[in-house]
C-alpha cells in the first residue's frame, strides 16, 4: 500500500511537472534563447582568442610553400639548373597552398563549429517559443470569435422577441442613475432638474461609452449633439470604406473617449458580401427609441452610444497555422 501511494505521488508530481511545462513552454524556450545567446558569445570570445594559433601550421604551409616557388623561379631567372628533385612546379605549390587552407578551413571549423551550433539552438529557441505562441493567439481568436456570435445571435433573439428599447435597458439599466442638479438659468432663475448619469466607477463589460457632459466633444445644445454624433459615424463609417479595417480605438478617439486595449483588437472589418458589416453606427440614429429621443429633443442630457463592432480585427486576416 505504502509503495503504491509513492508510485502514485511520483506519477502525479510527474504529470504537474509536465503540464507546467507545457503552459510556460513560451518562457522556458526564451529563457532558454538567452542563455544560449550568452554562451553563443562567450564561445565567439573564447574561439577568436584561439584563432591565431590554430592557424599557424596552415600559415607556414601556405607561405613555405610560395616561399619554395618563388625560389625556384629566382634561380631559374639566373639560370641555375634545377635538379629533378628539387623541382617544385606551379601546381606543386598550387597543391600544398590548397592543403593549407583546406588546413585553415578545418581549424576554424573546429574552433567555431560551438558557436554555431549555440547560436543555431539559440535561433531555435526564438522561434519555437513564436510557434507556440501564434498558435495559442489563433485558438484564442476563433474562442473570442465563437463567442461574440453566440452573444449577436442571443442580442438578435432579444431584439426580435423584445425590441431594441428592451434590450438597451436589459443592457444599460444598472449603468445609469438619476442625479438631482440645480441649474441657473439666463434670468438667473435657479430650478432643480434631474438628469440621468453614469453611476460612479461603474466598470463597463463591453465597449459603450456614455456620452455625456462630461464628454470632451458635448455641448450644451441637444441638437448639436445629435449632430456632432450622427456626423462623427458618417466619417467612421467612410474611414471603414476607405481603410476596409477600423479599430474601435479608432472610434473612441474620434469622440474623445479613453482607449483601450480591447479597442485594438475589436472593430470593424469591411466585407463588400455583407452590407450589414459595412457601416458603423453608435446606436443613436432611430428616434423610435425613447431614450434617443430623450436625448435629441434634450429632455435627457446623456446617451448610451452602443457600438455596432462585432468583429475581431485580427481573426479576419489570413492566417496561416505554423
Amino acid at each position: 500500500m505504502k509503495f503504491e501511494k509513492i508510485t502514485t505521488g511520483m506519477k502525479n508530481i510527474a504529470t504537474n511537472a509536465k503540464l507546467g511545462a507545457q503552459k510556460h513552454s513560451p518562457e522556458i524556450f526564451v529563457a532558454l534563447a538567452i542563455a544560449s545567446g550568452i554562451t553563443t558569445v562567450v564561445f565567439a570570445w573564447r574561439a577568436g582568442k584561439k584563432t591565431e594559433k590554430a592557424l599557424e601550421e596552415p600559415k607556414r604551409i601556405i607561405a613555405e610553400a610560395k616561399g619554395k616557388r618563388a625560389h625556384i623561379v629566382e634561380a631559374e631567372e639566373k639560370g641555375f639548373e634545377i635538379l629533378p628533385e628539387s623541382r617544385y612546379t606551379e601546381e606543386d605549390m598550387k597543391h600544398d597552398v590548397t592543403i593549407g587552407y583546406l588546413k585553415g578551413a578545418g581549424e576554424v571549423a573546429k574552433l567555431y563549429a560551438p558557436v554555431v551550433l549555440m547560436g543555431a539552438f539559440s535561433i531555435a529557441c526564438v522561434l519555437t517559443s513564436h510557434r507556440i505562441l501564434s498558435n495559442r493567439n489563433a485558438g484564442l481568436l476563433a474562442a473570442n470569435g465563437v463567442l461574440v456570435k453566440e452573444f449577436d445571435d442571443y442580442r438578435k433573439k432579444v431584439v426580435e422577441k423584445y425590441g431594441e428599447e428592451v434590450d438597451k435597458e436589459l443592457r444599460f439599466a444598472d449603468k445609469m442613475e438619476e442625479v438631482e442638479e440645480t441649474k441657473t438659468d439666463e434670468n438667473g432663475k435657479e430650478e432643480t432638474v434631474t438628469t440621468k448619469k453614469p453611476k460612479e466607477n461603474y466598470q463597463l463589460s463591453d465597449f459603450a461609452r456614455c456620452f455625456n457632459e462630461d464628454s470632451k466633444y458635448w455641448q450644451k445644445d441637444a441638437m448639436y449633439n445629435a449632430m456632432f454624433l450622427n456626423r462623427k459615424m458618417a466619417e467612421m463609417t467612410d474611414r471603414l470604406v476607405a481603410n476596409r479595417v477600423l479599430r474601435l480605438n479608432e472610434v473612441y478617439e474620434a469622440l474623445g473617449f479613453e482607449k483601450t486595449q480591447a479597442g485594438e483588437q475589436f472593430g470593424w472589418v469591411y466585407d463588400p458580401n455583407d452590407d450589414n458589416k459595412n457601416y458603423v453606427d453608435f446606436g443613436v440614429g432611430d428616434l423610435s427609441q425613447k431614450s434617443v429621443r430623450d436625448f435629441v429633443f434634450g429632455e435627457n442630457n446623456a446617451v448610451w452610444l452602443d457600438f455596432n463592432c462585432s468583429e475581431i480585427v485580427y481573426s479576419k486576416i489570413p492566417y496561416k497555422k505554423v
